[in-house]
């Protein structure tokens, strides 16, 4: 018997008395990994003890989500439940009290009225329900209900929102219970922590036409299945994600296959699968990879649902998505608990060019149009190598030199544009004024030990080297001064703001100016050519960025702040 964490008891009680009171048709969101299947089977259970149920139906879209079920119930359940009947293809256990069926089976001709001819369903689990509104549900939830208008309806998902607009209010009258990912981590302990690292792809998907609401995955796949990708996927797992079981999703089948080709190709165990992949296959590729035969195993539209490997413990998307609940449901692949692991890294692959991308953010709840800032932030070179968030929003601990940490999340927020190079972090504030973060200095702190090592160390450089430890911030006009140095990343933006808002006109400096979007003028494009700096299809804003950041560099480096 499965012992409920309190959150599965608050779950199971607030349906069960909703249902008590009336209201038929309701809606359990709990985030993937906190366990929506053992949810519905307690309440399955708690409504048979009560003499409340006398058969159920238990409906999912693909085989992998009706078997958990019918294995739950075999392993923890057999003692309240009876053993589950199956109705798919192939199998026909339509007289059984509790079925287990896919959605597609239902709708085959005759087979919802042969289960019903054994009489009427009094409970119907939907599970994935984020899938409900669709004509499929929608036509056999109706006949269910003609032929019991009693009917209680339980529909489970981690993603309440259809990935075509449709709400979820036309099939459920209320959510009974709710619990975010944040929740998971932070309030339940549930989920693993996380940590995010989001590094920019040299393809550009602005040309990749929109279906809806997603990307064209068949034309999203072959952009991103170049071999330079290909190495920056395999060389970015390979510096931070080396030793961790690992999922990779794709757009396309061949993105899939020469992705996992490539890792293979380095001798890393790896294998692919697709919706095309044969079942016996797919189950092969699972099992080795859940008894750790396969460190790596790539797929293009498979596992984002219903597949539970509590071991994996780094996701990559190498696939940009415009959807919650497709990004929601493959990162949530690692964010099961499990022995040994401490957390689990998402890699965040992000092309040029792309637009309201779902990212990292998004599992923290933030606003939708502070998500929509940082992708733009990263579109438009605003951070060019990385960026890195966790669980609770305040960033890695770490180098920012190795790893850009923090720095799309505050710049996002921050009221003006920021340039991030990896080291500087520039911003103009008008009149050819500039305000720039000087990151440590790793290179030169190495070189400051080697002299203390060799005796060739002067005791006036300290204060030099106290400096090169912090975080420097200047004004940058032709000439630098200097600001102050700070301990924390956080405090240096802190000092440089308050500058800027002394200093800065807000006219020019404000990140949301109209004038960033409009086309570059001569005078700023030969300026750029001969900064070296140009790059195809700039807007003013993303030129004048780029023009101000190679100046203030230009300055730094003359005065020797940096080298």
């Amino acid at each position: 018997m499965i012992t409920l964490r309190p959150y599965q008891i608050e779950a199971n009680k607030s349906t069960r008395e909703a249902w008590a009171n009336g209201i038929r048709s309701q809606l359990v969101v709990m985030t993937m990994g906190m366990g929506k299947t053992e949810v519905f089977l307690s309440v399955l259970a708690d409504e048979l003890a009560a003499g409340l149920l006398s058969r159920a139906l238990i409906i999912a879209h693909r085989k992998e989500l009706i078997d958990q079920p019918s294995q739950r119930i075999a392993r923890h359940w057999t003692h309240v439940l009876p053993e589950p009947g199956i109705v798919m293809a192939g199998q026909n256990d339509v007289d059984a009290q509790i079925i287990c069926a896919t959605i597609q089976t239902l709708n085959a001709d005759g087979r919802l009225d042969a289960i019903l001819a054994h009489g009427p369903i009094s409970h119907v689990i939907i599970d994935e329900a984020h899938h409900a509104t669709a004509p499929s549900y929608t036509t056999i939830i109706d006949q269910l209900k003609a032929a019991n208008p009693a009917l209680r309806v339980l529909g489970v998902t981690a993603t309440p929102k259809r990935t075509d607009g449709d709400g979820l209010r036309k099939v459920f009258e209320r959510v009974a219970f709710k619990a975010t990912i944040k929740d998971g981590i932070s309030k339940y302990k549930a989920l693993s922590p996380f940590v995010a690292l989001g590094v920019q792809l040299p393809v550009d998907i602005s040309k990749v036409q929109i279906v809806g609401e997603d990307y064209n995955a068949e034309q999203l796949g072959t952009v991103l299945d170049a071999n330079n990708v290909l190495e920056l996927v395999f060389e970015t797992w390979q510096k931070h994600a080396a030793d961790r079981p690992t999922m990779i999703f794709t757009a396309s089948v061949a993105q899939a296959q020469h992705l996992a080709d490539y890792f293979q190709s380095q001798d890393i165990a790896a294998a692919w699968a697709s919706g095309e992949t044969p079942k016996p296959e797919r189950a092969q590729i699972i099992s080795d990879y859940m008894a750790g035969n396969l460190q790596v195993i790539v797929n293009c539209a498979l596992w984002t649902e219903g597949f539970d490997a509590p071991r994996t413990s780094c996701v990559a998307m190498v696939r940009p998505t415009r959807s919650d609940t497709v990004y929601l449901q493959a990162v949530g692949r690692g964010l099961r608990l499990s022995e040994g692991k401490t957390n689990c890294l998402i890699l965040d692959f992000v092309p040029l060019g792309g637009r309201d991308l779902i990212m990292a953010g998004d599992l923290l709840g933030k606003p939708k149009a502070q998500v929509k800032r940082e992708a733009k932030a990263l579109e438009e070179g605003t951070i060019s190598e990385a960026f890195g968030i966790t669980a609770d929003g305040l960033g890695i601990d770490g180098d920012p030199d190795d790893v850009i940490v923090r720095a799309l999340d505050l710049f996002a927020q921050a009221p003006v544009q920021w340039t991030f190079d990896g080291q500087v972090s520039t911003t103009g504030i008008g009149n050819n004024l500039a305000v720039a973060i000087v990151s440590p200095q790793q290179k030169r702190l190495e070189r400051a030990q080697q002299l203390r090592e060799v005796g060739e160390w002067r005791p006036d450089w300290d204060a030099l080297l106290e400096k090169l430890a912090g975080y420097q911030v200047f004004a940058v006009n032709g000439t630098h001064i200097e600001l102050g140095c700070a301990g924390t990343w956080d405090d240096a933006l802190a000092l440089a703001g308050d500058y800027i808002d002394q200093y800065g006109d807000p006219t020019l400096a404000r990140r949301t100016a109209s004038w960033r979007h409009s086309p570059p003028s001569e005078k700023q494009i030969g300026l750029a050519s001969r900064l070296g700096v140009l790059r195809p299809n700039m807007s003013r804003g993303q030129v004048a960025q780029a023009i101000t950041h190679a100046l203030a560099l230009r300055t730094l480096r003359k005065a020797q702040v940096i080298k």
